[in-house]
């Protein structure tokens, strides 16, 4: 069984490292996801996984601030990509562009990974979650 973790490492660029650690229940062990640096705060976007911790229709948002290394869960309004993990995610004008990768989703009532082929923004300003038309 594979394993991964519910901590951050931060390389100080002269051969040193720090582990942060934290408690499941403040963030969860988290594998596939983005890390997008915006002003002081590193934003975690999507996770494949264990499989019992799941859920259709949700995309986990975290926030790492970059000071303190507090980390915390970032609540979100409007239309979410859904349970996501292995997409792309790309800073602009104050808002973060998610596309690409696979969703956890229910085809013929079994849960199952698909492909992602839709594009959303997450505004930054109002933590909310806009599907991109196209």
């Amino acid at each position: 069984m594979s394993r991964f973790y519910n901590d951050v490492v931060v390389y100080d660029g002269q051969g040193n490292f720090q582990i942060y650690g934290y408690p499941t229940t403040v963030f969860p062990p988290t594998d596939f996801h983005t890390a997008t640096w915006v002003a002081g705060w590193i934003y975690i976007i999507g996770n494949l996984g264990y499989l019992g911790d799941r859920t259709i229709g949700e995309t986990p948002v975290y926030r790492l601030n970059c000071s303190t290394f507090a980390i915390e869960k970032v609540k979100t309004c409007g239309e979410a990509p859904g349970w996501i993990h292995e997409h792309r995610a790309v800073l602009s004008n104050g808002q973060i562009h998610i596309s690409g990768g696979k969703i956890w989703a229910v085809q013929q009532n079994e849960p199952t990974l698909v492909d992602h082929t839709e594009a959303y923004i997450l505004d930054l300003e109002q933590h909310c979650w806009h599907r991109v038309e196209t």
